[in-house]
């Protein structure tokens, strides 16, 4: 990837990132520290073409600060975030705020019951597929179409989500209010939840978790028959009860982690981007399985060579290649790390946050069976078994068939082969 013109001579270090779609006008960008561990500051924000864009600090922790950037409406555009040098010019708009911070979307439901589990509120969704809108509101509250008028869905599945800052590391506690059942969650971890087909009846708290200081998610899901409406409520370590969550709490919707941090002094700038793939699950088991591709988009300076190592985070690498296809086998956070080593043995890494731990997981009932092996047959007789695959839902799957062959002598054939899941039964020999 061409590196941009380095715009600011007095700052040593920027952060480049890219507005994710659908971000709006408006996103989060986590920067970490260039060298050492004191966060980054005094910062100038620029878009590739070198024009000056408006931002806010809007919290500092461990080693980062996060800030609120006036992008406009461009995505995939680059971005760079210039930091280190004794002052940022111009200085930040403490008045700068994300009018419309809380994205919604709205699943059609084909089930008229109300789930009763988070198991089977994931499952409808699941099978709902794509949303059939998605937009963005001021506020929790009563959900509303982008007309102002209030939903007139039909027992729809709905999802708020949003970025929160929590002033101080300690003990929270969140609550919600909404029609029905409904789902808050705190970076992928379950806050507080409502059960059943009920009335509303007031804030509703769950167990107190832990949390450090910085900005976190929180989504909710939520299905009622009753037109949709969410209220959330949190308790801090500061506070004695729980309170309604204030709206200068709420961010954004969107949050832009940073490509890579380039140092101005340094030749090699490793960076990566990531893209998720659909998660699925096989019916039957607990494993939940999601597909990761990662691209390398570093800077390499005056024709250097270097050599790449993917680090997926958990405990599994790849020592080559500018791209990467992995499977996660949970859904968690991962560290993922790309790292450069030059001729010298000097290493350049960079790490970035994968989080697959909100992705809804597609069921997929995969069935195998064998034929063409008969219960009996002599020395001369001709065998040609077939192993016959087939996957309901999801004809994109990638299936790694492993079969073993045990022969009376004692011999033992084994073989792998890869095959593109379909909805009709995939037939292959195995060769004996």
């Amino acid at each position: 990837m061409a590196q941009g013109a380095w715009r600011l001579d007095d700052q040593p270090y920027r952060a480049v990132f890219y507005v994710p779609p659908e971000a709006g006008m408006h996103v989060l960008v986590r920067v970490q520290s260039g060298d050492g561990d004191e966060p980054a500051s005094a910062f100038s924000v620029m878009d590739a073409e070198g024009k000056t864009l408006p931002f806010r600090v809007v919290g500092s922790e461990a080693r980062a600060v996060v800030m609120l950037v006036g992008v406009g409406p461009d995505p995939g555009k680059e971005y760079s975030i210039y930091f280190g040098a004794a002052k940022s010019a111009p200085p930040p708009d403490p008045s700068l705020a994300d009018p419309v911070p809380v994205r919604v979307a709205i699943y059609p439901s084909h089930a008229k019951g109300i789930p009763n589990t988070w198991e089977k509120m994931m499952h409808m969704v699941g099978v709902a597929g794509a949303p059939s809108g998605v937009f963005r509101q001021h506020a929790f509250g009563p959900v509303l179409q982008p007309d102002g008028r209030s939903s007139q869905w039909e027992s729809p599945i709905v999802r708020l989500s949003t970025f929160v800052f929590c002033p101080a590391a300690g003990p929270y506690r969140w609550a919600l209010d909404c029609p029905d059942t409904g789902y808050l969650f705190v970076d992928g971890e379950l806050a507080a939840s409502r059960l059943g087909e009920r009335p509303r009846t007031g804030l509703e708290s769950g167990p107190a978790m832990f949390l450090e200081q910085g900005v976190h998610s929180v989504e909710v899901f939520q299905k009622s028959s009753a037109p949709p409406a969410i209220r959330i409520g949190w308790q801090t370590p500061a506070t004695s009860a729980v309170e309604p969550l204030p709206q200068t709490a709420v961010l954004g919707s969107a949050m832009a982690e940073t490509v890579r941090v380039e140092c101005k002094a340094d030749p090699i700038h490793p960076g990566f981007e990531y893209a998720l793939g659909r998660a699925y699950v096989f019916r039957g088991r607990p494993e939940v399985f999601v597909p990761v591709k990662f691209r390398d988009t570093s800077v390499v300076s005056g024709g250097q060579s270097v050599k790449a190592r993917w680090e997926f985070g958990d405990g599994a690498r790849q020592d080559e290649g500018k791209q990467a296809e992995y499977v996660f086998k949970r859904q968690a956070a991962f560290k993922a790390a790309l790292v450069l080593t030059d001729a010298t043995g000097r290493e350049y890494r960079c790490e970035r946050t994968v989080d697959c731990r909100m992705l809804l997981p597609l069921p997929v009932a995969v069935t195998a069976q064998l034929i063409g092996l008969p219960a009996v047959c002599f020395a001369e007789d001709r065998i040609e078994p077939v192993i016959a695959v087939a996957s309901g839902g999801a004809p994109w799957l990638q299936l790694d068939i492993a079969w073993t062959v045990l022969r009376a002598d004692g011999e033992s054939l084994s073989s792998t082969q890869r095959v593109a899941a379909a909805r009709q039964p995939l037939n292959f020999p195995i060769g004996l």
